[in-house]
């Protein structure tokens, strides 16, 4: 199947052409249009089709290496944000409870920082690759993302740390916490009168 790009739907950026048919079409096609472009004999005046057959040897190595797995350095110096769900409940005693679960695979409770502070929970931590003990020969693909991470969720007023359980179960960290500060009854035995 050969399909025709015209130089429009290469270089216009809102073409109809979606980056994932536009890869695939290069894979697909990319030697033939190679070897047609080299076999042009092009005029050293035509500077816009040398630009063109340049462009698309670079878009053909780009589609090859970004189907595999985004570039080595993609996650490099990044701050990772784990992603989360959010959601509201009613706990046993009819309080209203806000329950945060964040995606944090392959880390224990021992590798995450979470306080409070500022008027919210602050998560952080650190993915570190696998150990390579078990690794034999080279890794063709690594998808997984290591490095710091940060993720900070706002709190209602007066929500301290030790309002906030904090559960980790198979890499999902469930955080939950009243949405309105819990009432301290004073007895009338702890009243003291004070008369002026």
């Amino acid at each position: 199947m050969v399909m025709d790009v015209t130089p429009e739907h290469i270089l216009a950026p809102s073409s109809v052409l979606q980056t994932e048919q536009l890869a695939r079409l290069i894979r697909l096609n990319g030697l033939m249009r190679r070897a047609a472009l080299q076999s042009l004999d092009l005029p050293q005046s035509d500077i816009r089709l040398k630009r063109l057959a340049a462009l698309i040897r670079r878009l053909e190595r780009d589609a090859i290496r970004m189907s595999v797995s985004p570039p080595e350095d993609h996650w490099r110096g990044k701050i990772l944000r784990p992603r989360m769900r959010y959601f509201e409940s009613s706990g046993s005693d009819g309080e209203r409870l806000a329950t945060t679960v964040l995606e944090l695979t392959g880390l224990k409770m021992s590798d995450l920082q979470i306080s409070t502070r500022s008027g919210q929970i602050v998560v952080s931590g650190e993915r570190k690759p696998l150990a390579e003990s078990n690794q034999t020969g080279d890794v063709a693909v690594d998808e997984f993302k290591y490095g710091k991470f940060l993720k900070c969720i706002d709190l209602p007023s007066g929500i301290e740390d030790h309002h906030i359980t904090k559960v980790m179960d198979n890499g999902m960290l469930t955080l939950q916490w009243p949405l309105s500060v819990p009432h301290v009854k004073l007895e009338s035995s702890n009243m003291v009168e004070i008369s002026s």
